[in-house]
């Protein structure tokens, strides 16, 4: 009886705040915004659980989603990502389990001063704009509470305080003649990423031995400003740089989903990628993140073209060969408890007791990671798990006090519950 209770409340308080939403403040904006010193790539999903191959890249205030399949909302809280760090999506093909998830990531935003802007083939914009009737009409109001900016693959780029992206379009030979037409457009793009570089941190001791205040002369420092303080003294960027700290950097990566081995032609030609490749490169790609299938994978074809790039590039394939990993470990948790008291009505669920149990996965552990040599002249290929993540700049924490883990050690989990519950029920 308490649960229903319990369930009712819920419910009315759901439909409490549809009806008399709540008025919430404005978020205040800065004048200005800065590359962050500290950027991480992370993986959403490898593909091999329910949820179609997705990256992310993190900021301190933002966050950058590589295609959005359903179920991101609800994932985002175990990875600490909220709704409303994210005002990009890219999407590098137009098929919905790319893009089942963003109507939920929309819906869970609080601001409605900020738009969300979509990144990739323009057929994403109409597919999100079609869902938006259907909502309206399940809450009697308009569901959406941003507004959708397109920005599709027509562009040439993106770029803002962060990062630049340019839009790498992926043609066959038929889309090509179709486009040539106007009766078509691309189904698939691929993603140049280049991280914009970050202003030189301020020795903190200079600024109290130069007894300079805070205020935003701070901020005119960092931007390369020399000031005048109130005495009349005038300091210079380079008297208060702290030119000891040097931060490793990784700042080019490529997204790319290779839908048919026709496209690989037209990534490979690509004018924008001739500077990453050959012996005669002038840049170094970082990264490259292949949603490709594994059967274009792995053709000959794309193995040299991938090559082009050298032993220094890393590659990460998440195309569903990577190791299976649930997303959330309280389902397999609160299954096990249900199996023990009644296994035939609550079976184990897959992956089965024998190939989690005990085990503590911990947001940067290495020793999963599937690792595939196919070329010496190929750089290192890894097939992460869900929750891994690679620093782009900065150092990774890896001493948080609260770090992100899965906890599948279920006979503690069960020997908790058990006393917590009545001394009539243990000694049943």
């Amino acid at each position: 009886m308490n649960a229903l209770n319990f369930i009712f409340k819920d419910i009315n308080s759901v439909l409490f705040r549809k009806i008399f939403p709540m008025k919430r403040s404005k978020r205040t904006k800065t004048s200005f915004e800065i590359a962050p010193s500290n950027i991480t790539l992370e993986v959403l999903s490898n593909g091999s659980s329910h949820m179609s191959p997705s990256v992310f890249i993190r900021t301190p205030s933002r966050c950058y989603l590589f295609n959005c399949p359903e179920g991101t909302s609800r994932i985002s809280n175990l990875l600490r990502l909220r709704p409303n760090q994210i005002q990009d999506i890219f999407i590098t093909k137009d098929k919905w389990e790319n893009i089942a998830g963003i109507s939920g990531i929309i819906l869970s935003k609080d601001y409605a001063e900020e738009n969300i802007r979509l990144h990739g083939p323009p057929a994403v914009s109409e597919m999100i704009k079609s869902l938006k009737p259907m909502l309206d009409s399940d809450f009697a109001n308009p569901a959406y509470p941003v507004r959708i900016e397109n920005c599709d693959c027509k562009r040439d780029n993106f770029e803002d305080s962060t990062l630049f992206v340019h839009y790498l379009n992926i043609e066959n030979s038929k889309e090509i003649r179709y486009l040539f037409n106007g009766s078509n457009s691309p189904k698939c793009t691929a993603f140049l990423v280049k991280l914009k570089p970050c202003l030189p941190p301020l020795d903190p001791l200079k600024l109290i031995e130069l007894r300079i205040p805070r205020s935003p002369l701070i901020s005119k420092l960092k931007f390369g400003e020399t000031i005048t303080l109130e005495d009349g003294r005038i300091i210079k960027p380079e008297d208060v740089i702290d030119y000891r700290k040097k931060s490793i950097e990784y700042p080019n990566l490529l997204v790319v989903d290779i839908c048919s081995f026709e496209n690989i032609h037209s990534i490979s030609e690509n004018y924008l990628l001739k500077d990453f490749m050959s012996d005669n490169r002038t840049q170094q790609m970082n990264y490259i993140i292949h949603f490709t299938q594994q059967k274009i994978f792995e053709s000959e074809e794309y193995k040299n073209w991938i090559k082009d790039f050298g032993t220094k590039c890393t590659h990460l394939v998440l195309n569903i060969k990577g190791r299976f990993l649930p997303v959330s470990d309280a389902t397999h948790n609160i299954q096990y408890l249900l199996n023990s008291i009644f296994p035939e009505g609550f079976p184990e669920i897959c992956p089965f007791g024998q190939v989690l149990e005990g085990q503590i996965i911990l947001q940067d552990d290495e020793k999963y990671d599937i690792k595939n040599k196919i070329d010496k002249n190929i750089g290192p290929i890894y097939f992460p798990e869900f929750l891994r993540r690679f620093s782009l700049r900065g150092n990774l924490l890896k001493d948080e006090i609260n770090p992100i883990l899965l906890d599948f050690n279920w006979k503690n989990f069960l020997k908790e519950r058990i006393k917590l519950e009545p001394i009539e029920l243990q000694k049943e």
